[in-house]
């Protein structure tokens, strides 16, 4: 689709992107499969409305030490 596989911090997922994953889970969950996929933390609701069961959520520990 020729988008990044995550957003640039703080911007949304592109809406084809969503819509496309959205329809993807319902296929395999309509198979009976376990579903998963990438996810930001603002998009962890919308995936357990649809059914994911696993999540992987990237976190970069860059912490600014005094």
């Amino acid at each position: 689709m020729g988008f990044l596989p995550a957003p640039p911090f703080g911007q949304p997922r592109p809406p084809a992107v969503i819509d496309k994953v959205g329809f993807t889970v319902d296929k395999i969950r309509a198979a009976g499969k376990v579903a998963g996929t990438l996810v930001t933390a603002d998009e962890l609701p919308y995936g357990l409305e649809k059914g994911l069961q696993f999540f992987y959520a990237h976190s970069a520990p860059s912490f600014a030490l005094d």
